[in-house]
């Protein structure tokens, strides 16, 4: 049983080690250039801002340190940076080439009018489609031999996608003054070993020449909060030293170290005993199954044997079977050879019967020429055929294109007509907004004044009716005199006792917007209250007025 000094040493480290990482920020300072002053940000003062290296905490070895850097670049250019932490030291290339940016941002600009191309061409679908829609134009044509009817058809959404995609341009080019200029932002991390390791230093040094006066930047030190690591790591030693002198003291008591081994070991023997002895058993098992199986087999052969040699001797033919098989295999290839004689035979005949055809067709094809029958008749007749069919062809195909000149004429006539009515109709719009605008300006230059748009609708407290067969009649909104007007809401009397009556509504001040006036009217008079700034119209007491 553990002591309870070991328990809570390993409740510590486990706690210790469970802990995450932490970093604590330890300084600010500039990144400076090789052989040359740097200033803090594009053209900031060289002799201000903050120190060129950020000096680290000291009495910490193996810290880790967490440095991040943002470097002004005055165009595209690969620069060699270095982070120096006490001996340790990382280095990176920052920046990039010209060519490398000019093939990048001209990539992006691509793409960027590419999106723009879809999204054109998308309006333009969605304008097309509903503006022309599915157009079709159908025309007979007719031709000295036949008679037929063409049919053009006009994909609006089709057409207005084109029309958009053609409005955006494919060609980029870089902006003027856009030379890949900008902050470039990192971070390195690095294992320091020292417990005094002096300070963290970030280095610029340009690959390309006039950029030294023009480098940039800050960077920031901050260093990973290994406390919890190292109280983990004396936990877990001091359990050890506690663990060792436990068995110390229980040695010296007379505790027998080795027992749990000898004790091991013996177990382990004793399995593998009981193994070897469950094996062994198996195998004898397995063995004596295999020797029945072949004792049966063989049992079985021996009684094949006295069967076959008992029917022997009582007159079977131990060949009966290979004798049937033969005389069956015989059987059928005689019938094979049978059936392809009488298939050569019937071939034979066949070809004397065509022949004898061809030799009376001959004699009967002489007879009548011999009476004067022209035999290239068919002949002359199908390729007069054949004659006619390609001058009727190519004569649709001229009454298909002068059909087809015809359409697009006239498709071109419409479309001019409509742009025609489109141009009239913005000229039209176009007249009256100016219209519209010269006389609100006349007429607000003589003193009127616009309509405002109408307030939100007041939310009236009504109440219980004032009695049974009354309903509420809601207020409203009404443009008078130049100015939006409430009319308060009221109770109608519906029923044979009320009909005819008017109550005002009680219950509390109805809350009205600065300048607005409320005309209360009733079937007997009306009567206008204007209220002024932050004023609340009280709801007057229940009045019943009966005029029946």
């Amino acid at each position: 049983m553990a002591s309870p000094r070991r328990a809570c040493l390993l409740l510590v480290a486990t706690a210790a080690c469970g802990a995450s990482a932490r970093f604590n920020t330890v300084g600010t300072g500039r990144v400076v250039v090789a052989g040359s002053a740097a200033a803090v940000g594009p053209a900031a003062d060289p002799n201000a801002g903050l120190p060129a290296a950020v000096p680290l905490p000291a009495d910490h070895r193996d810290s880790t340190y967490r440095v991040t850097y943002q470097v002004w670049l005055p165009r595209a250019a690969e620069v060699d940076l270095t982070v120096r932490c006490g001996s340790a030291v990382q280095a990176a290339v920052i920046g990039e080439t010209f060519e490398a940016y000019q093939t990048r941002r001209l990539a992006e600009l691509r793409a960027m009018r590419a999106r723009e191309q879809r999204t054109a061409a998308a309006v333009g679908q969605a304008v097309g489609q509903a503006v022309v829609g599915q157009a079709a134009a159908t025309a007979q044509v007719v031709t000295p031999t036949a008679a037929g009817q063409a049919t053009v058809a006009v994909d609006g959404g089709a057409a207005g996608a084109a029309v958009g995609a053609s409005l955006v341009s494919t060609d980029v080019a870089l902006a003027d003054g856009d030379v890949g200029q900008g902050l470039r932002r990192g971070s390195a991390l690095l294992l320091v070993p020292e417990a005094n390791p002096g300070a963290c230093v970030v280095e610029l040094a340009p690959r390309e020449p006039g950029l030294e006066g023009a480098l940039a930047g800050t960077f920031e030190v901050r260093r990973k909060d290994d406390d919890a690591h190292w109280q983990a790591v004396r936990a877990q030693d001091a359990a050890v030293v506690v663990r060792a002198d436990l068995r110390a003291q229980l040695v010296a008591r007379g505790g027998d170290p080795g027992y749990r081994g000898r004790v091991a070991a013996e177990a382990r023997a004793q399995e593998l005993a009981i193994r070897a002895d469950v094996a062994a058993r198996a195998d004898a098992a397995a063995a004596a199954e295999d020797a029945r199986l072949a004792a049966q087999a063989r049992q079985a052969v021996d009684v094949r044997l006295r069967v076959r040699a008992g029917l022997v001797a009582r007159g079977a033919d131990p060949t009966l079977r290979a004798r049937l098989a033969a005389e069956a295999s015989a059987r059928a290839q005689a019938e094979r050879d049978r059936d392809a004689r009488l298939a050569f035979e019937a071939r034979a005949q066949a070809q004397a019967r065509v022949e004898l055809a061809l030799a009376a067709r001959g004699r009967l094809q002489g007879r009548l020429v011999g009476y004067g029958a022209d035999p290239g008749l068919r002949g002359r007749l199908a390729a007069q055929a054949a004659a006619d069919r390609q001058r009727e062809l190519a004569l649709t195909a001229e009454a298909n294109a002068r059909l087809e000149a015809q359409l697009d004429a006239q498709e071109a006539i419409d479309r001019a007509a409509w742009e025609a009515r489109q141009a009239a109709a913005e000229a039209r719009a176009q007249l009256a907004l100016g219209a519209r605008a010269q006389l609100v300006a006349q007429l607000t230059g003589r003193g009127a004044g616009l309509r405002t748009p109408m307030p939100e609708p007041i939310d009236e407290m009504y109440g219980e009716p004032p009695m049974p067969g009354y309903v509420w009649a809601s207020g409203h909104w009404a443009w008078q005199v130049g100015q939006w007007r409430w009319t308060p809401g009221y109770w109608q009397g519906t029923g044979a006792q009320g009909s005819g009556a008017v109550a005002v509504p009680t219950g509390g001040a109805v809350a009205l917007p600065t300048g607005v006036s409320v005309g209360v009217q009733t079937p007997a008079a009306g009567v206008t209250i204007t209220v002024g700034a932050g004023a609340r119209t009280p709801a007057p007491r229940p009045q019943t007025q009966d005029h029946r």
